[in-house]
């Protein structure tokens, strides 16, 4: 117990939540809006792409998950914005460069788990005619439930305490905005 409370855990976490926070900004810089000062939206995709590549240097099962993630945002299309590239491209080049091992049972069970819940979201996103299944998925609870089951799986709980801390700190941003009444569709 005394290891999951050390500063690596906490430095690890932390960088984690940073990830989401910039992530989550940079979206609303580009699609929806916000605007803190010129160029905030590049600015927070570089951070977005920063904290992230951090992360991918944490070890092989959370570099293979960011990889799978990434993927992913190809796949479903939400790397719309250049800000998002730049992201992306820098967590991708990180891994490719840091001599993080390819290990396709972690980046294939990511990829599959993130990327087939996310369109599943997309899918009743994308009708406009939520229903209970859209509600369910809408906070996407899978980022949190794709980890936990590899966890569960495999006993590897470090991906886990990088996408609670990085889902917590986007949704804080996200839904923040919205219950105050800054934005209408985050």
């Amino acid at each position: 117990m005394v290891e999951m409370v050390s500063l690596p855990i906490v430095l690890v976490v932390t960088v984690a939540a940073l990830y989401g926070l910039t992530m989550k900004l940079a979206d609303l810089f580009d699609e929806h809006g916000l605007s803190w000062f010129s160029g905030d939206a590049v600015s927070f995709g570089l951070l977005w792409g920063v904290f992230g590549s951090l992360l991918v240097t944490v070890n092989p099962i959370v570099a293979n998950a960011l990889l799978a993630q990434m993927l992913g945002y190809v796949i479903r299309r939400r790397l719309d914005y250049w800000n998002h590239a730049v992201a992306a491209v820098l967590i991708v080049i990180t891994f490719l460069t840091t001599g993080q091992p390819f290990v396709p049972s972690a980046f294939w069970f990511f990829l599959v788990g993130l990327t087939g819940l996310g369109l599943v979201r997309d899918f009743y996103g994308d009708q406009k005619k939520p229903g209970w299944l859209y509600q369910l998925n809408e906070p996407a609870w899978y980022y949190l439930l794709v980890p936990l089951a590899y966890w569960l799986s495999t006993e590897h709980w470090v991906a886990l305490a990088v996408f609670v801390p990085y889902r917590l700190a986007y949704s804080a941003v996200k839904y923040g905005l919205y219950w105050r009444g800054s934005y209408t569709n985050l």
